[in-house]
Formats: C-alpha cells, sequence, structure tokens
C-alpha cells in the first residue's frame, strides 16, 4: 500500500498456508522487488503473482519497465553460473529461493520478470478449506 512509484497488483489464489519461513521469503522478495523496481526501473505497473499446485509454490513479479541489452547480457550470464554479482538484491532473491530448493529464473523480453516456483515438500504448516 505505501509503494507509489508505480501501479501495484497483488494476485494470490494460495490456499495451502506455507511455513512462517516460507512467507517470511515471499515478504522480502516483494521488498526486494520493489526497491529495484524504485531504483532501476521506469516501469508503470507491477504484477505480483503468489499460486499454487498440488507440488509446487509458484511466485511471479513482472515490471512493464524497458531493460537496456546491457543489462539483458548481464543478467544472461549471470543466470547462466547463478551469480548475480551485478545486484546485491538478484543475488539475495536467488539465495532466499534456492535455501528452500526452489528455481529462480529471470526473463526481460517484455519488461523485467522475475518467475520462482518452490517445492511444497515440508514446507507447509496447514491448509485453508
Amino acid at each position: 500500500r505505501e509503494f507509489t512509484f508505480c501501479e501495484t497488483l497483488l494476485n494470490d489464489s494460495i490456499k495451502t498456508i506455507p511455513v512462517l519461513k516460507l512467507k517470511y521469503c515471499f515478504i522480502a522478495l516483494t521488498k526486494e522487488g520493489l526497491s529495484n523496481v524504485s531504483k532501476h526501473s521506469n516501469a508503470t505497473k507491477v504484477v505480483i503473482t503468489l499460486s499454487e499446485d498440488e507440488k509446487n509454490y509458484y511466485y511471479s513479479f513482472c515490471d512493464n519497465g524497458t531493460v537496456d541489452e546491457t543489462t539483458k547480457l548481464s543478467i544472461l550470464k549471470s543466470q547462466a553460473c547463478s551469480e548475480y554479482t551485478d545486484g546485491i538484491g538478484l543475488q539475495s532473491m536467488y539465495d532466499r529461493v534456492k535455501s528452500f530448493h526452489g528455481l529462480f529464473q529471470i526473463d526481460t523480453k517484455t519488461g523485467f520478470q522475475i518467475y520462482i516456483t518452490i517445492p511444497k515438500e515440508d514446507t507447509n504448516e496447514s491448509t485453508n478449506n
């Protein structure tokens, strides 16, 4: 609510409550993503999506800003070696996701998009009905 840099939408369809550590992970990912948008982006809209299926949680953070070719190349190199040396925020996000044995992907074809998949194995506290 306090983020005023650009329009922000949250789509949350999670029904299975994740463990507290994973909840905090999602919060930290969102805070870092919004911080990055306000520092590095010309985005006018951010869409954050949380969803799930039987086996995984899915988190995406997508903005509609432009990404220059130098940044795109840097991200491609970083993804190839799983080291985000040009941005401590991205490395922190990657490390958080890896601590849950998750997948972390960045796409820069249209804006800046982060896609995360975290397996549910032993990460659930209970289920909402």
